[in-house]
């Protein structure tokens, strides 16, 4: 896994709120992906039986609940947590930390891997449809609700619940939190706001998720 460093200009005029708020998340960021190399490192030393878990079919997440990797190496973002599992297996190759090789030493053998974990967890979806008996439009709005929320976890992580979803929505439509200049919505700061609300201040919602959220909502909304 290779991870470049994002190049930041340095602005001559003052700096918004929204602009302070920006570059602390982007700090945030490099500081979280620095994080992750690092404790892939240690996760390596400790836990090397791991790379065969991932070869036999374990996914990352469930790599990281098996060990209890947040535990015992003190990671309370479970998306850190898992970012330093796959560098632990697949190494690090970037200007943030040390570069070092992974328990896995071809990467291309990672991605492979890690490519036949996600068509399992969509076989797995299907799989459960074909007991049912049903395809995915014979169900209701709800059971096709509950069919993608099942889907979400089985590819380890967290679906997003009905509150939160009426929280995003209604921040996003407050002037608060837009990035005018843009003409957009601040997806970070929805992020932030959503994690302190519903995970107790931890990193399980990031803008993509807001910003991938939204954009099935507006296209739902055609």
């Amino acid at each position: 896994m290779s991870y470049e460093q994002p190049q930041f200009n340095k602005l001559s005029f003052p700096v918004s709120s929204t602009a302070s708020s920006e570059s602390r998340s982007k700090t945030e960021q490099i500081a979280g992906i620095k994080f992750s190399a690092e404790k892939g490192m240690e996760i390596q030393k400790t836990c090397p039986e791991i790379a065969m878990e991932f070869v036999n079919g374990l996914y990352a997440s469930e790599i990281v609940e098996k060990y209890d990797i947040q535990k015992k190496f003190s990671i309370d973002n479970p998306n850190t947590a898992k970012a330093a599992v796959m560098n632990a297996i697949g190494g690090y190759r970037g200007n943030l930390s040390e570069d070092y090789e992974g328990l896995i030493k071809d990467p291309d053998i990672v991605r492979m891997i890690a490519k036949k974990h996600r068509e399992n967890s969509r076989m797995k979806v299907g799989n459960m449809l074909k007991e049912q008996g049903k395809g995915i439009h014979a169900h209701s709005v709800e059971e096709r609700k509950e069919i993608s929320r099942r889907g979400v976890i089985a590819r380890g992580n967290t679906p997003i619940s009905d509150a939160e979803k009426t929280l995003i929505q209604d921040l996003a439509s407050q002037l608060e939190y837009k990035i005018i200049s843009r003409n957009s919505v601040n997806s970070e700061k929805i992020a932030q706001e959503v994690n302190e609300k519903f995970h107790h201040g931890k990193k399980v919602r990031n803008s993509d998720t807001i910003t991938s959220f939204l954009s099935k909502v507006r296209k739902q909304s055609a």
